[in-house]
């Protein structure tokens, strides 16, 4: 008869614990960002601001390897919708307002 003994299942239970408290912080309301969709510095300071406050809300579980993946999937999306409504803006009907993205 094989004993086969399995390790690191505690390990593996606390990472994704921390990612699905991760997750929770990031559910909601992230940042409200204000922007220029004319002005492209405006925009990448909206981002950089996004990125910020997603690291600030996740900074607990930076070590946890799961969550930086999620981390980085999320600014990217939160930065290419930042760039789209930066576009969809100038698109717009003069006299018209554009919403901010909430993150």
């Amino acid at each position: 008869m094989f004993r086969i003994e399995i390790k690191g299942l505690e390990e593996l239970k606390l990472a994704l614990e921390e990612l699905s408290a991760a997750l929770k912080e990031l559910d909601g309301p992230i940042a409200q960002l204000r922007f220029d969709p004319r002005n492209e510095e405006s925009i990448s300071n909206a981002i950089r601001e996004m990125e910020s406050a997603v690291d600030a809300k996740t900074a607990r579980y930076a070590s946890n390897k799961y969550v930086r993946a999620i981390v980085s999937e999320t600014k990217q999306k939160f930065a290419a919708e930042i760039r789209e409504r930066a576009r969809s803006a100038l698109h717009e009907e003069p006299g018209q307002a554009s919403q901010p993205p909430t993150g």
